[in-house]
């Protein structure tokens, strides 16, 4: 897996979106110069975006309620899969979070933990985010809006195991751009 891979699969866990360009660079280039994947993991966690989408992580110390742990958990299985967890699944990872499990380990734990369909959509989804980064990154002068997120993030929801919401996918960036 190459470390645009991975740095993508970031992406598409913690926001349901496709990376920018220059956030996508700049991650690539630091897990390249020696930051592990973990650590990089955990900083997505600390990012103004994360914490604005979830309550769980927004450095109120107070906040760790199990409803919000519970909906971060849910929300990062749907980014990733397209489906909700197991509730044993989501009581384990809601436990352990708020028993103070790093964030960033979570999230790879469930990204390196996927099989079968799940794997199958993941794949899929990394590489429609790719072809949005990809268009992105080709435009002179592109500029992050919410246009950009919020129309990544609905092609990626629509992404499934077929190979076909992938094509789907990739037109929908070439159309956006």
């Amino acid at each position: 897996m190459t470390s645009k891979d991975l740095i993508t699969e970031l992406y598409i866990g913690y926001f349901g979106r496709a990376p920018d360009p220059v956030g996508l660079t700049f991650w690539i280039t630091v897990l390249e110069n020696g930051l592990t994947l973990e650590e990089i993991a955990q900083d997505f966690a600390v990012q103004a975006e994360a914490q604005a989408t979830y309550a769980f992580l927004s450095g109120d110390p107070t906040v760790s309620e199990t409803a919000d742990v519970e909906a971060f958990v849910t929300a990062i299985y749907g980014n990733l899969f397209d489906r909700e967890p197991e509730p044993d699944g989501l009581n384990f990872w809601t436990e352990v979070l708020q028993d103070g499990f790093p964030v960033g380990t979570f999230i790879l734990a469930i990204i390196d933990g996927a099989s079968d369909a799940d794997a199958a959509v993941l794949a899929n989804k990394t590489e429609v985010a790719c072809a949005w980064s990809d268009a992105a990154g080709g435009e002179d002068g592109f500029v992050l809006t919410d246009a950009y997120l919020e129309e990544s993030a609905a092609a990626l929801d629509a992404v499934s195991a077929d190979p076909a919401t992938v094509m789907a996918g990739k037109e929908t960036a070439a159309l956006f751009f």
